[in-house]
């Protein structure tokens, strides 16, 4: 299944207000949960490589492990790993077979006495909805040559695709490096943004970075921010907007040698504006800043309840004993004010068993570390994922976590996990629209069909020649004289069934793909999460209940039948932990959720001269263009098993013989399904009407572009049924008799119907036709019997051709009674051979298989048999001292006055057949000249032989088989 993509627009509020003295209110907070990782499969923390990151709801940690050789050299590559929270571990991943990633930078795969050094903190970032790693590598060599690595995931971290890499090198420089050395990225609209440190200058840069065709960042932008109050670390930096909407910057920075930091703000406008906190914080060597409200267990809100969107800095004080984790709550957007207000200030609470640690880095590399993400946890707030059976309501939003993490005790990892936004629906917004079959004729004009899905064709009902002023006077209570019905009076129903996954859209504007990247306006961080920890795919059916029939009015139309949706559309956002009654949303946060729920079942009628029927003359008397040879793709595609569903006749000469009909019980069991793509793509005027569940206030000239990958499956139960019953009596009726063929094309892409090519994109339908054999050749299954169980040395099988002689036999064995492709394990080219023993079949003793054959008549028409069972016996009942050898004796039991033997063994020589009686009387014998692999036959003479019970002895080598001869009747 592929992943959707949306592109969106926001609208960005402007709020404003009076200055207002905002109070600072100190209050510690209690985690609600933590994880300590300290088993001895979880990857350790390594200085300066390890970093976190929330990728489509899968926790992530990147992080170098160290190699050993057999002398006590190392060296060290980089791996990701995903949480595992149900087991509180982290699980390596592996991509294409890769559980490590190379950068493949000179000396990497070499042992040294010290592994690689990662020379400032690794950070991880998100660009085009796929997720990056970044380290700055100090050379083995020496101190003047450096590298910046650069690892990219595969997209929804898909670990049978290859990651990617590559590296810059940056020779003959100075100690430290005399450039921006890049600490952090996030995306701006459509371009990246590195925030980077030069540590011979001590400034910091933004730098605007593209990423080009050879899938490389490209600077196309370098601003250099002029302020000394920056320190060299970049602790976390997060976007938001300030109350004139300028774009902003919270830019937490640290210093590790001199255990210090600082929260500065910048702004975009005015140009290289900074905005800077009086407050340090001293002995802190690791800070980090994450967007978000916090519970903690507070129990109360701080700053007001209306000022929901924040963030919060965290930072480590190591001069506490011991040491102290505190944090500073920030309000954005506060009334009166342009920056963030600090509202609320105290501890985090932590087992004092497990207190922050210092990593235990190569050569200087010792430092603490503080590190802020998110976890998403699915929470059931509504009905809304109700299940109609169970009546239990499954998830359908989402608590956030954000989560402290950082080293303790040997390296190992611990994080502090408190409550933050819940990201829910709100069921007073539910819109939906139930009459999207409209069409140009009506509301909403031709673009709403490009929702429809065309699940199936149909030639209509089966035809015949009539002569209709004589049909109708002589048959006054039979108006159609054939008919093809889909009811619900034969038992199992004939259904549709549409699975599709849930979509989400943001803001004013909206625009769905199944194709490309997230626009990264906005990254639909909690769509993303929801999808990947919950099952967001929905099923609806429908029961056909329509009947075809032949009459005068309809027989020059076929039928072209079509699905519709019946979409709703729910809005969610995110709200504050406190807001139980949905007063609060974070508006920036709007996003829409459509659903099919349902589904409308309609057709269209099309004139049986067009694509694909090409019938020119449905009521012709010699119904020429019925005849399969007239036919061209359905001809072709007849050959394939699986096709021919069977044949309805009609033929008053044989005396009283009423027509027949066909129904598709036991020939359908399994449900044949397509994906297909359904969209609908408008323009807003103001003569268009807007289906209300695309209706969200928006003005004339916006574009809907609503694209959505669905599965249509169709059940074919015993209710459809094709029917000739009403051909007697015969007046009126052109031709002396009828034999049709009821072919069924399965909706397989891979087969690629001829059909397909005249449809829209992405459109499978199945394709019930009707063709008329000119041949009168059949073919008769023999050996197996048919629903019975053998022995495995009875696995031969047997079949004779009856009329016209038959050539270019294929045998197919599958594992339903409808064999058909997706369902064959076996098949084989017999040529003009009538029996074979299927060396490459393996079958399971007590499971049941179907067989069917084809043969090509002179005529060029293919002709299948019947569909037969057999399955193996679950007991070995045989004596077999030769396993090799196999046998079948047929028909038996027997009435006529001869039986047939079949053998075969791997190994060429004589093979000796004899009949005995009960009490051990010779009876007949023959030896024939075996070739190996090649099924031989022998016709064993039984005429004068009584009724009742005689051994057949077939003999090879030291391989006997016996086989017991049932006689019902003689001649």
């Amino acid at each position: 299944m592929k992943k959707y993509i949306l592109s969106f627009i926001i609208a960005i509020p402007f709020v404003f207000g009076v200055q207002a003295q905002v109070q600072v209110n100190y209050a510690d907070i209690m985690p609600e949960n933590n994880y300590y990782f300290d088993k001895d499969d979880n990857p350790l923390w390594y200085d300066n490589s390890t970093t976190f990151y929330n990728y489509q709801g899968n926790l992530l940690m990147f992080t170098f492990v160290k190699e050993h050789n057999w002398i006590g050299l190392h060296r060290a590559y980089l791996h990701v790993y995903v949480l595992d929270s149900l087991n509180e571990t982290f699980i390596n991943l592996t991509f294409n077979g890769a559980e490590k990633i190379a950068f493949n930078y000179p000396d990497e795969e070499g042992y040294y006495s010290n592994a690689a050094k990662i020379m400032y903190r690794a950070h991880a970032f998100e660009y085009n909805g796929q997720v990056w790693y970044h380290a700055f590598i100090r050379g083995r060599d020496n101190y003047s040559t450096y590298y910046d690595c650069y690892a990219q995931l595969p997209f929804a971290l898909d670990e049978t695709k290859k990651y990617y890499r590559y590296y810059n090198k940056h020779a003959n420089q100075s100690k430290p490096p005399d450039f921006a050395v890049t600490k952090g990225a996030m995306q701006t609209d459509d371009n990246i943004t590195f925030f980077a440190y030069n540590p011979s200058t001590n400034y910091w840069a933004k730098i605007i970075a593209t990423l080009n065709s050879d899938n490389k960042f490209h600077n196309i932008n370098f601003q250099t921010f002029n302020t000394w109050e920056l320190y060299p670390e970049l602790g976390g930096v997060i976007m938001y907007y300030d109350n004139e909407g300028n774009k902003c910057f919270a830019f937490n920075t640290y210093d590790p040698q001199n255990s210090i930091a600082k929260l500065a703000f910048y702004k975009d406008y005015p140009i290289n504006q900074w905005y800077g906190l009086n407050n340090k914080y001293i002995y802190c060597p690791a800070s980090t800043i994450i967007k978000g409200t916090l519970n903690g267990n507070r129990n109360t809100v701080y700053g007001g309840k209306e000022k929901n969107e924040r963030f919060t800095f965290f930072h480590l004080n190591t001069q506490d004993n011991p040491k102290s984790i505190h944090y500073q709550e920030y309000c954005i957007k506060y009334p009166g004010f342009n920056l963030p207000q600090n509202v609320a200030s105290g501890k985090v609470a932590y087992p004092t068993s497990k207190p922050p640690s210092s990593v235990n880095g190569d050569i200087s590399g010792k430092g603490y570390y503080l590190y802020s993400t998110y976890n998403y946890i699915p929470k059931t707030y509504t009905v809304l994922n109700k299940d109609p059976n169970t009546g239990i309501s499954a998830a359908d939003g989402l608590q956030q976590e954000l989560w402290i993490i950082y080293p303790y005790k040997d390296n190992t990892v611990n994080s502090l996990c408190i409550e933050s936004d819940i990201w829910r629906p709100d069921m007073n917004s539910v819109v939906k629209s139930t009459d999207l079959d409209k069409d140009s004729d009506s509301v909403y004009g031709e673009p709403i069909r490009g929702l429809w899905t065309l699940t199936g064709i149909l030639d209509g009902a089966p035809p015949c020649s009539i002569d209709w002023d004589v049909w109708y006077p002589n048959n006054p209570l039979v108006a159609e004289a054939t008919y093809l019905t889909f009811s619900q009076s034969q038992g199992t129903e004939t259904s549709v069934s549409f699975s599709t996954k849930d979509q989400y859209s943001i803001g004013q504007s909206l625009s769905f793909s199944i194709e490309g990247i997230f626009n990264v306006k906005e990254k639909m961080n909690y769509a993303n999460a929801f999808e990947t920890k919950t099952t967001t795919t929905w099923s609806t059916t429908t029961e056909i209940t329509r009947e075809y029939v032949l009459r005068d009015s309809m027989q020059t139309h076929g039928f072209f039948c079509w699905t519709v949706p019946q979409i709703q559309r729910t809005s969610y956002q995110v709200y504050p932990w406190w807001d139980d009654n949905l007063i609060y949303p974070i508006d920036s946060t709007l996003q829409y959720m459509f659903r099919t729920y349902g589904l409308h079942y309609l057709q269209d009628t099309i004139n049986l001269s067009k694509y694909p029927f090409l019938v020119n003359n449905p009521n012709g008397t010699d119904m020429a263009d019925w005849l399969v040879t007239n036919r061209q793709g359905i001809n072709n595609a007849y050959s394939i098993s699986g096709v021919n569903l069977g044949e309805i006749q009609w033929d008053p000469l044989q005396g009283y013989v009423p027509g027949t009909s066909i129904t598709f019980a036991d020939k359908i069991t399994s449900t044949q399904q397509t994906t297909s793509t359904s969209s609908y793509d408008i323009t807003i005027s103001e003569d268009i009407k807007i289906p209300a569940v695309f209706d969200i206030g928006m003005s004339e000239g916006y574009k809907i572009e609503f694209s959505t990958e669905n599965t249509t499956s169709t059940t074919i139960g015993t209710s459809l049924v094709a029917s000739l019953e009403n051909l007697d009596p015969s007046n009126g009726i052109n031709v002396p008799k009828l034999d049709l063929n009821v072919l069924w094309f399965q909706p397989d892409t891979l087969t690629g119907w001829w059909f397909y090519d005249s449809l829209d994109a992405g459109q499978y339908p199945w394709y019930i036709a009707y063709a008329i054999v000119t041949t009168k050749a059949k073919i008769e299954l023999l050996a197996p019997v048919p629903d019975k169980q053998i022995k495995e040395s009875d696995l031969l099988f047997s079949w004779k051709s009856l009329h016209e002689k038959l050539t270019n036999f294929k045998i197919f064995v599958g594992t339903s009674p409808y064999v058909s492709p997706p369902t064959i394990i076996y098949e084989e080219e017999i040529g003009n051979n009538k029996m074979v023993n299927p060396n490459g079949f393996h079958p399971e003793k007590g499971k049941a298989y179907y067989w069917i054959v084809s043969g090509v008549a002179s005529t060029g028409e293919t002709v299948w048999s019947k569909t037969q069972s057999f399955t193996i016996m679950n007991e070995m009942s045989e004596n077999l001292l030769g396993v090799e050898l196999k046998a079948i004796v047929y028909p038996n039991p027997v009435n006529n006055d001869q039986v047939s033997v079949s053998f075969d063994t791997p190994h060429t020589g004589m093979v000796t057949i004899s009949l005995f009686d009960l009490g051990g009387r010779f009876l007949y014998k023959e030896e024939v000249d075996h070739k190996a692999k090649v099924v031989s036959t022998v016709t064993i003479p039984i005429t004068g032989l009584t009724k009742g019970i005689y051994p057949v002895v077939i003999q090879s080598g030291t391989s006997i088989i016996t086989k017991k001869l049932v006689i019902m009747n003689t001649p």
